[in-house]
């Protein structure tokens, strides 16, 4: 056989295993509801759209890189590659014994992604900035604005550097887990509550070193931002702008802004 052939086979195989591991994380992210396969399959078009539009940003990669293996089930310790702990969630999750000796990847993406306190505590950070009580995992995991007034551009980075967080707060508390043991109650509550802090300021720290460009990034998914828009605005027009200063704020909950800065 031909080396382009086996080429061609190979490529053919990932993509096919590629679409699948997104068409599973796109049913996952709009779950419980359901739909047909064609509508499933133009918001994977749409996803991947979204993670190219995020991908081609002059962004430090680590802070895109958790999505993107997310999106195919592939972040280790929370499901990837099937790769799992053989415990349960030191916060004392849902999960039970059966089902992490199970290996059950999914909803270890699940938990670590969107139902642990850690993912709920940045969660809780998009909501206040929304002014909304609850948001969809869909919005969160699909990239896809909550409200007509929220900006693509900035929604597609807020959700990434959300889900990044999640992730920097999931291992520090697995860390800090391993570290002290748990309690009477199988749960290690100060690690918890500490990582569920730093995946917050990590959350917006990584927000602030996205602004710190000296200029807007380019598209049309960018146009219209105001000075007044959740999360990144445009910074007030002073007429004496220096050129290194970044047209870009974050809009910093007042609370936090002496624990990130």
């Amino acid at each position: 056989m031909r080396v382009a052939t086996v080429t061609t086979q190979l490529s053919s195989q990932f993509t096919a295993a590629r679409t699948q591991a997104h068409t599973a994380y796109v049913r996952q992210a709009i779950a419980p509801a359901t739909q047909p396969d064609d509508v499933i399959a133009q918001t994977v078009s749409n996803l991947l759209q979204s993670l190219s539009a995020v991908w081609k940003l002059h962004w430090e990669t680590e802070h895109k890189d958790t999505l993107w293996r997310l999106a195919v089930n592939g972040v280790q310790g929370a499901g990837g590659a099937s790769i799992c702990f053989r415990k349960p969630c030191p916060c004392g999750s849902s999960l039970t014994h059966h089902q992490v000796r199970l290996n059950h990847s999914h909803l270890h993406r699940l938990h670590s992604f969107w139902d642990c306190p850690v993912a709920q505590a940045v969660r809780e950070q998009l909501q206040q900035q929304l002014g909304m009580t609850q948001l969809s995992r869909q919005a969160v995991w699909l990239l896809q604005p909550p409200a007509e007034h929220i900006n693509t551009g900035v929604w597609q980075v807020v959700c990434t550097a959300a889900i990044s967080a999640m992730d920097v707060g999931r291992r520090s508390m697995w860390s800090a887990y391993h570290a002290t043991g748990t309690t009477a109650t199988g749960t290690a509550i100060p690690a918890v509550t500490q990582a569920a802090r730093t995946a917050v300021q990590s959350f917006w720290q990584i927000l602030i070193q996205f602004a710190d460009r000296p200029v807007i990034p380019a598209g049309h998914a960018w146009l219209g931002l105001g000075t007044a828009h959740p999360f990144l605005a445009t910074r007030q027009q002073d007429g004496d702008r220096d050129q290194d200063t970044s047209p870009l704020v974050v809009q910093l909950p007042p609370a936090l802004a002496l624990d990130v800065l």
